[in-house]
C-alpha cells in the first residue's frame, strides 16, 4: 500500500475494489398439514466498512482507542441452516438449528494501553481471522383462549477463532425471552405484556487481558493485569408493555402505548455494552408512546 515514505510520514494508495457475491438455496418438505422442514444454504459476502479501514485515534462514545486496518478484505460466508415448524393443539413452535463458515471475519479486540493528553486509553485493533458459528434459535407459543397466550424465544450461538482456536470475542450469550400477554379486542384492542428477560454468563471468550507498567503515587514502577476480557454475570429483567386503540376523526386511529423497562430497577451489565467497564446499563425506565 505504500508508495512513497517522507520523514516519519507513508503517503499509501490503497485501492478498495470489492466484489461481492450472495446467494441462497432453499429447498421445503410438508411432513403433515402443521408441520414443515425447510433446508437453507446460503453464501454471502460483506465488504469492510469505513470505520473498519480508517478508524485512527480516540473514539469518544467507547472510552477507547480504534485502530483500523487498510488491509482488510471483504467477508465470506457460507451457511446452511434447518428449521422445523409445528404446530399441535394451542401450541406452535420452531426450532432453528444453523451453522456458519465465515472467512477473513472481522473482528476488533483489545491489545493494550496508550497514554494521551486525555488521559489512558485501551487501543482496540481491528483484524481478519477465519471463523466459526454455530447454534440454535428456538421459538414456541402456547395459546391458552382468546385472550391469554405465552410465548417463549431461545438464542444460542457458539463462535469459534479457527486461526487461534478460542472462542471469538464479542458473541452474545444464551439467552432467553418469556412473555405472558393478554388481549382484549373488546376493549378497545387492549393488548398487556409482562415479559422476562434472562441473560446467562458468557462463559467462552478468548483471554485478552493485557500489563501495564507505571509509576505510582510513591514514585514506585509498578506492573498490573487490565483485566478487559472477563463477562459480567448473568441478569433478569422484567419488563411490561401495553397499548390501547382508539377511533379518531373517520379514517384514524390513535394508538397509546405504556412501557417499563427493567421493572425492578436490577443493577446489571452487559456483555456486549462496552461501557460496562465503566458503569451499570439502564435501570427502571418508563416509555409513553403515541402513534396517530
Amino acid at each position: 500500500l505504500v508508495v512513497q515514505r517522507l520523514d516519519n510520514q507513508l503517503l499509501v494508495n490503497p485501492v478498495f475494489d470489492y466484489h461481492n457475491f450472495s446467494g441462497t438455496l432453499g429447498a421445503r418438505y410438508r411432513i403433515k398439514s402443521n408441520w414443515d422442514l425447510k433446508l437453507n444454504l446460503s453464501s454471502a459476502s460483506r465488504a469492510p466498512n469505513p470505520a473498519e479501514l480508517f478508524s485512527d485515534g480516540l473514539h469518544h462514545s467507547a472510552a477507547i482507542i480504534e485502530l483500523g486496518d487498510l488491509r482488510l478484505d471483504q467477508e465470506q460466508s457460507y451457511k446452511a441452516s434447518l428449521e422445523l415448524n409445528g404446530q399441535t393443539g394451542g401450541l406452535t413452535f420452531g426450532i432453528n438449528p444453523f451453522y456458519n463458515h465465515i472467512s477473513d471475519f472481522i473482528i476488533m479486540e483489545p491489545n493494550g494501553l496508550q497514554y494521551t493528553n486525555r488521559g489512558a486509553f485501551p487501543v482496540y485493533q481491528y483484524g481478519q481471522v477465519d471463523a466459526r458459528l454455530f447454534g440454535v434459535d428456538v421459538r414456541a407459543n402456547y395459546t391458552f383462549d382468546a385472550n391469554f397466550n405465552l410465548q417463549t424465544v431461545f438464542a444460542y450461538v457458539n463462535g469459534q477463532d479457527l486461526d487461534r482456536n478460542r472462542p471469538l470475542i464479542d458473541m452474545p450469550a444464551p439467552n432467553i425471552n418469556t412473555t405472558f400477554g393478554f388481549r382484549k379486542a373488546e376493549w378497545n384492542n387492549l393488548n398487556i405484556g409482562l415479559r422476562n428477560q434472562t441473560v446467562l454468563e458468557q462463559t467462552r471468550f478468548p483471554n485478552n487481558d493485557f500489563e501495564v507498567t507505571y509509576i505510582n503515587d510513591s514514585g514506585e514502577q509498578t506492573t498490573e493485569t487490565v483485566a478487559v476480557s472477563q463477562p459480567p454475570s448473568g441478569y433478569s429483567l422484567f419488563h411490561l408493555t401495553s397499548s390501547v386503540d382508539f377511533d379518531v376523526f373517520k379514517q384514524s386511529t390513535l394508538t397509546l402505548g405504556f412501557f417499563v423497562d427493567n421493572i425492578l430497577n436490577t443493577a446489571y451489565r452487559d456483555y456486549l455494552n462496552r461501557q460496562r467497564y465503566f458503569t451499570d446499563d439502564l435501570g427502571r425506565n418508563f416509555r409513553i408512546q403515541l402513534k396517530l
